[in-house]
């Protein structure tokens, strides 16, 4: 396609927009045969242009007027009908009208060439008998379905005739000519599903011939095109004409068309089958639509199966619901009698379980299955012959084929399942009780069991006809199992008999799996054991712990022992690990000696796994299980706790916990020397330190929380639990020499202490955070000086000192951290004085930091680096020799000048709670808020602006390039402010437009200074992004229209994009930060300028509607358009070409004539499409006579 052929079209499209505005939307032009007069001539001009420069060889411009005139023809046609008397049908008149139009076309692009014409005339005409049997009732509308599948099949023929003649193969054509077709079998289709169903013989009757001829249309399609999809069609279609035949024969019951139907469909596919030359392009897909069909005509007897095994389905939601209280008062679960039958149709109380079903729709589905089955086998055996039959015809080059008997086929597999489902259905049959259910099920999967082990025939059995019962006595085991369930007397012997079963089961299947089948079954036996204990009437909490309890010694036995494969403890291990998850989130819910009993029995067989030398025992498993230790023994704590004291036990339990854990800490190392003793390698006794540690410094902190959010508890019983972790983390630290430990011990003790100030009611955060952040300064200061590692601790201290105080200005402004509010004013005219003091301790950074560089400037001669402004400094002046201990500071500034950074955002912070209301300024008037917000964003700019040059200084190594956001901060410091404080006068909305400017300009300078040098100016789009959040909030008044602000944002954008574009710049990887720097193409460098200025305005043309707009925008775009076909840009021209469609929609749907002035517009629509054609005209003209380029689109950039 190129880009002549597009302008061609847009600028067609365009006048034809316009002549419809002038004729259907003039105020001043009313007349119905006026308007239609008008039409036929704009038809008329469009189809004798079109032809005329088809003759010259102007092809493109040929087919984009013909596809004009095509328009105009159906108007013409829609004329016709609204000249159609009452009397008559007007999709009569349709249909004459778009068969005249049709053949019109035909024979003109037939002679001419031009494909629009002929794309439409086939179109038009495969369409004219859905729309004449539109006009009568439902069987005319269904059989003017059948003509459009029929003309447009019929069309194939004709089409590839005509190829020959206009030298192409009229693919597009032909494909649309199958899609119709295909349209209109789906339509049919749609239509006889939407017909009243009935057993009247003659209805039936021709529903099976319509479908029939349905079937001979996609067999007979699938020669043209899309082979598998008819041959799938034509399958279903012949197998769905014989399997409604049943239903014109009258049954007594009609339960038995449950069975019938499969019957029938089963013979059809069978007959299909057994045909042996294939009437479609693709015999698989063709039995694949018959078999769909068939599984189709069964659904109905599979859902009657399905609903026989309800109850089996239903009981654990039964399960369930009695134990979350859905039963009222002491009722059961389970029904009093375990007769479901459903006899003569009467209904049971239940509803559940085989009651839904009768007696004779169980048999009748029962009979559909094994007619399934016996159609498989059926089918299987006709495939065979055939095979057979084609293997017997002699061939040049025949390769021996597989035998049958080789690998069992598709539907040999089929029917040995459809069996199994047939077997299940016995099982689940309506006329046996619940217990007679489950018995018939473990007796049939005992059967299969004995077959698989004793029959030989079975036992040397091919995998994929093994696999077949031993999946189904999976399946009848479940069903047994789950039917147990449904009532109180089954549920504990049929649990165990299955678990037996499942034991038999195991043997059928290969070694490796017997693990997996010993942990279901101990699962399964630990469910059995504590649905006993809840018949019982056992308390809930009771039940899980005692089953939790016997899975956990059972784990426990296996782990001393060894007459169990690892394989088979790992199972016995997962299984009992379930009912300890629940006991511990049992714990959560109920604390008393149950769950402590439990939570015991798992801490002595953790402390077993941690100690045992037992094969298979790893390493993780061993860590893991010494991990568990110290939680288990403080959950026991607890439940004792909760036990044995008549009221809350945190004051008691908690500090008792933080014993544990100080006591754990203090004996780390005498409990690795004695695993060690034990005989465990040094690498284990080791990482079961490392995981007993870990454990136990959660559970201090566990305890901790508990202390704290614990009424009962209180901040005194927090401050002893703190002291005593603080202890035993002091005596780790001494015995070990780990400073980790020391800073635990440090920040237990200094939780103590704030918890003591916080009993005090002191509610300001600056003394409890300035006091230890200014010691880890000056000890990590003092550290660094010696030339030791003190850096972390003293930006730590750094960082604790301005970041905390800084958040609570953010949320509280200047008062107390227990006083928060976010309402207007809410702290009343408080002095912002912790605002003040971050700004001061920033300028007191500031002024350190450029001491310290001045202090440890290297003794030699004076020698700077001078670098343009915005970029990096590579040296400083050096004036002489500085004192050896401070040598150390310089690798400070990095960290100084950050933190520098982040205090003086509190200027920006404060300045943003002034803007939004949440400080108080009474001495200024609401119209003067801008005023001190700009003078406290000016400072924190300011201050950042500084920290940022402080840090060129530091002493830490940088990479090549400097850091793009070491100015960023201030930049948004800058914004931030002001954005907040914006109010309905001119004074605020022109500030923002000015720092939206500002930004602007800044950004244009960012991107040219970016193509000489590295520099640590803000990315471009960073800068973007503010003056945007800045624009946004100017324009959030409404005072301005939007394009006072896109169009600046969006010719901004487009200026930089356009810098990066122009050549001589140096090279850089292209990333988002260096946008433009890197990029090249009109896509990566123009696109984002083009949409930010076109989007605003034409989403503004549908909220607020302005005739100007839409001519700005179109005229823009037309603008581009032009430069993007002259220049070869990509970007300018296709989104301009999409901004043109999308404009005209918009300015639809607003109404012309309401808001938009149709004259002005038609007049601006008529002129750009007539520039946009003039010049694809011109351009066509000279490429034909070789004097003009003709570009394509991809050839654009």
């Amino acid at each position: 396609m190129s880009v002549q052929s597009v302008l061609a079209f847009a600028g067609a499209a365009l006048l034809a927009v316009a002549a419809l505005v002038f004729t259907f939307f003039n105020p001043d032009l009313t007349s119905f045969a006026v308007r239609t007069s008008i039409v036929a001539v704009i038809t008329v001009v469009f189809l004798g242009g079109a032809w005329l420069f088809a003759r010259r060889g102007l092809r493109f411009s040929a087919e984009s007027v013909a596809a004009l005139g095509v328009v105009f023809i159906a108007l013409d046609v829609w004329a016709l009908v609204q000249l159609a008397p009452a009397s008559a049908s007007g999709w009569t008149f349709a249909a004459l009208g778009t068969l005249l139009g049709s053949a019109l076309l035909f024979g003109l692009g037939a002679r001419s060439g031009v494909r629009v014409w002929l794309w439409a005339a086939v179109v038009g005409l495969a369409l004219s008998p859905g729309l004449l049997g539109s006009g009568g009732g439902t069987w005319s509308a269904l059989l003017g379905s059948l003509g459009v599948a029929v003309v447009a099949l019929g069309l194939h023929p004709v089409l590839a005739r005509l190829s020959s003649g206009l030298g192409s193969a009229l693919g597009f054509e032909r494909n649309t000519m199958t899609t119709l077709q295909a349209v209109a079998v789906l339509a049919a289709l749609l239509q006889l599903l939407l017909l009243s169903l009935t057993t009247i013989t003659s209805q039936i009757l021709g529903y099976a011939g319509i479908l029939a001829v349905l079937s001979v249309v996609a067999a007979l399609g699938s020669r043209n095109g899309l082979p598998r999809l008819w041959s799938f069609a034509a399958g279903a279609f012949a197998v769905a004409a014989v399997a409604i035949l049943p239903l014109a024969v009258p049954f007594g019951d009609s339960a038995w068309y449950l069975a019938l139907i499969p019957v029938a469909a089963g013979v059809a596919l069978v007959g299909l089958a057994a045909l042996r030359s294939s009437p479609v392009a693709r015999r698989s897909a063709l039995t694949s639509g018959a078999v769909t069909v068939l599984a189709l005509g069964a659904s109905p007897a599979l859902v009657t199966a399905v609903t026989q095994l309800s109850g089996a389905l239903f009981a654990p939601l039964r399960w369930a619901s009695y134990r979350t209280g859905g039963y009222p008062g002491n009722a059961s679960p389970y029904p009093a009698s375990g007769d479901f039958a459903f006899v003569a149709g009467s209904a049971t109380p239940s509803g559940y379980g085989a009651g839904l079903v009768a007696q004779n729709l169980g048999l009748a589905s029962i009979a559909a299955l094994a007619a399934l089955a016996l159609t498989a086998w059926a089918v299987a055996l006709v495939s065979r012959e055939s095979v057979a039959a084609e293997a017997s015809v002699p061939t040049a080059a025949q390769t021996p084929a597989p035998t049958p008997a080789s690998a069992p086929s598709t539907p040999i597999r089929l029917a040995l399942w459809m069996g199994v489902f047939t077997l299940l259905t016995v099982a689940g049959w309506a006329g046996f009780s619940l217990t007679g259910q489950a018995v018939v099920g473990l007796v049939l999967a005992g059967l299969l069991i004995a077959g698989l082990l004793f029959v030989p025939a079975l036992a040397a059995a091919p995998a994929t006809i093994r696999s077949v019962p031993v999946i189904g006595a999976h399946l009848l085991l479940l069903l047994a199992a789950v039917t147990g369930w449904l009532q109180e007397s089954t549920t504990v012997w049929v649990g165990a008999a299955a678990v037996l079963t499942l034991a038999a089961l195991a043997h059928t299947l290969p070694a490796r799996w017997r693990p997996v089948y010993l942990g279901l079954g101990y699962a399964y036996a630990l469910v059995i054991v504590a649905t006993a204990l809840t018949l019982a009437r056992v308390d809930g909490i009771a039940v899980l712990c005692l089953t939790a309890t016997l899975g956990l010694l059972c784990a426990l036995a296996a782990t001393v022992t060894t007459w169990l494969t690892p394989r088979s403890w790992y199972a016995v291990l997962l299984v009992s690990a379930v009912p300890f998850v629940a006991g511990v989130v049992g714990v959560l819910l109920v604390r008393s000696g149950w769950t402590a009993l439990s939570t015991g029995v798992a801490f002595a067989l953790a402390l077993t796994l941690m100690t045992s030398r037992r094969p298979g025992l790893t390493l993780p498993l061993r860590s893991f299980a010494a991990g568990l230790l110290v939680p288990s023994l403080a959950v026991v704590v607890v439940c004792l706790g909760a036990q044995l004291l008549a009221t809350s036990g945190s004051p008691v339990v908690l500090p008792l916990i933080a014993l544990i854990v100080a006591g754990t800490f203090a004996a780390t190392g005498p409990i690795t020397q004695a695993l060690e003793r034990r005989g465990l390698a040094t690498l284990e006794a080791d990482a079961c330190r490392r995981w007993i540690e870990a454990s136990a410094a959660v559970t201090g902190v566990l305890a901790v929380l508990l202390a704290l959010v614990r009424t009962a508890a209180g901040l005194s019983t927090t401050v002893l639990v703190l002291v005593i972790l603080g202890i035993g983390a002091a005596v780790n630290a001494l015995q070990t020499g780990r400073r980790s430990a020391w800073w635990a011990a440090g920040a237990s003790w200094t939780g103590a202490l704030w918890c003591i100030w916080a009993i005090r009611g002191i509610e300001v955060i600056e003394p409890y955070v300035l006091p230890p952040a200014l010691a880890m300064v000056i000890v990590g200061a003092i550290l660094v000086t010696r030339g030791r590692a003190g850096q972390t601790l003293a930006t730590t201290g750094l960082a604790l000192a301005v970041v905390p105080s800084l958040l609570v200005l953010s949320t509280n402004g200047s008062a107390g951290f227990g006083a928060a509010g976010f309402g207007a004013a809410a702290f009343g005219p408080v002095t912002p004085w912790r605002a003040y003091g971050l700004l001061a301790a920033a300028l007191v950074l500031v002024v350190i930091g450029y001491t310290i560089v001045r202090a440890t400037a290297v003794s030699g001669p004076a020698s700077t680096t001078t670098t343009p402004a915005g970029q990096a400094q590579t040296g400083q002046a050096q004036t002489g020799p500085a004192p050896t201990g401070l040598i150390g500071l310089r690798s400070l500034i990095g960290a100084t000048a950050v933190v520098a950074t982040l205090a003086a955002a509190a200027g920006a912070v404060q300045a943003m709670r002034w803007g939004l209301g949440l400080d108080d300024l009474t001495a200024t008037a609401q119209t003067g808020v801008m005023v001190p917000v700009l003078l406290a964003s000016a400072t924190a700019t300011l201050l950042a602006v500084f920290a940022g040059l402080l840090a060129q200084g530091d002493a830490a190594p940088h990479p090549n390039a400097p850091s793009r956001w070491r100015y960023a901060a201030a930049t948004a410091f800058l914004v931030a402010g002001p954005i907040t404080a914006i109010r309905p006068d001119a004074f605020s909305i022109g500030t923002l437009v000015l720092l939206m400017a500002m930004m602007l300009g800044f950004m244009l300078v960012v991107s040219a200074r970016a193509r000489s040098g590295a520099m640590s100016l803000p990315p471009v789009w960073f800068l973007f992004v503010l003056a945007w959040c800045t624009a946004v909030a100017g324009w959030s008044e409404r005072e301005l229209r939007v394009e006072a602000f896109s169009i600046p944002l969006g010719l901004a954008l487009l200026g930089a994009g356009v810098i990066g574009m122009r050549s001589g710049a140096r090279a850089v990887p292209a990333s988002l930060g260096s946008w433009p720097a890197g990029f090249a193409g009109s896509w990566r460098l123009l696109a984002p300028g083009i949409i930010v200025t076109f989007l605003p305005s034409v989403l503004a043309t549908g909220t607020d509607p302005q005739t100007w707009r839409a001519i700005l925008v179109m005229s823009l775009a037309l603008t581009a358009i032009l430069i993007g076909s002259t220049r070869r840009l990509a970007a300018p021209f296709v989104i301009s070409l999409a901004v043109l469609p999308i404009e005209v929609i918009v300015v639809f749907t607003v109404q012309i004539g309401q808001t938009i002035n149709p004259l002005l517009w038609w007049i601006t629509l008529a002129t750009i499409g007539a520039v946009m054609l003039v010049i694809a005209i011109t351009s066509e003209r000279k490429g034909a006579a070789g004097g003009g380029f003709s570009a394509r689109l991809r050839d654009l950039t």
